[in-house]
């Protein structure tokens, strides 16, 4: 039986202990490990392996002793079982975070690290590709004055730490960062969440260039649109082209059954020292 640690699902833990106990005992049965969880039905603990039922918090401890589990293995059970049942994105990350805290070093948990730890915050993408713009070295102050809107020292430095724990950047010959074409893939709810987050930040930095930029240093561009679901995945495909050809698709779809919000925005987030966009100035338009 695998490690507790080296699960990120309480319900497939639960499923490979059964099997594992059926194989080396015939007597043992969905009827006697549920009773040994302390639940009148017989099948409570199938259900809840195969997703049909969830785990009230009062049962979880009770559930994590039939699972013959001790001390720190049944605090993460218990964090686990609330990450996996978790109805908001605020609830996953909290109990997520604390599963990675106990994990240390276990290996399937430092390979879903990378995409988790890239997206989690606006910031990372972005001094990835200004690190190797102009020669920070360890300059951590000036590298998050150098973001819009600028983060701390603290938080630069770990994010440069991060960038290089999980192979983004490394630093060359020279003593100067450079970017590692590193492929980081996605797969757990944890990534997705992740990457949620990150959508969700780069609309609001969007949102805010409409008062810090001058027009001139920003691009935000909206169209309300009919379009039928043909259409709609021509225009996914077509987002790097612009704007007049989505009107072109749109005037020949006779098709609509469907009102979408298409935008474009392109909006600083970060410049070379002494560049025009971070004297901090607010801009009317």
């Amino acid at each position: 039986m695998k490690s507790i640690f080296e699960t990120l699902d309480f319900r497939t833990y639960l499923l490979e202990f059964y099997l594992e106990h059926k194989a080396a005992n015939a007597r043992f049965s969905w009827r006697v490990f549920s009773k040994k969880a302390g639940f009148t039905s017989p099948v409570f603990l199938k259900l809840l392996s195969e997703g049909k039922r969830n785990l009230g918090e009062a049962s979880i401890d009770q559930v994590g002793d039939a699972l013959e589990l001790k001390d720190k293995e049944l605090v993460f059970w218990h964090h686990l079982v609330l990450f996996n049942q978790a109805n908001t994105a605020y609830l996953k990350q909290e109990h997520y975070l604390i599963l990675r805290g106990m994990t240390g070093s276990i290996r399937e948990f430092k390979i879903q690290q990378g995409f988790y730890d890239y997206y989690r915050f606006w910031y990372m993408p972005a001094i990835r590709e200004l690190i190797t713009l102009y020669p920070f070295g360890m300059d951590f102050e000036k590298l998050g004055m150098s973001l819009i809107p600028s983060i701390s020292t603290v938080e630069a430095k770990n994010a440069v730490h991060t960038l290089q724990r999980i192979g983004m950047i490394q630093k060359n010959k020279k003593g100067q960062w450079e970017q590692l074409q590193t492929a980081i893939s996605s797969g757990t709810e944890m990534d997705r969440l992740a990457l949620i987050q990150y959508h969700k930040e780069m609309l609001r930095l969007s949102a805010e260039a409409l008062d810090r930029f001058e027009k001139n240093d920003r691009f935000v561009s909206g169209m309300t649109l009919g379009v039928s679901k043909s259409c709609y995945d021509a225009i996914l495909a077509e987002t790097e082209a612009f704007r007049n050809r989505v009107l072109q698709l749109v005037h020949g779809d006779p098709h609509s059954d469907q009102v979408v919000q298409f935008s474009l925005q392109m909006v600083p987030i970060g410049a070379i020292p002494d560049h025009k966009l971070l004297q901090g100035k607010r801009r009317k338009l």
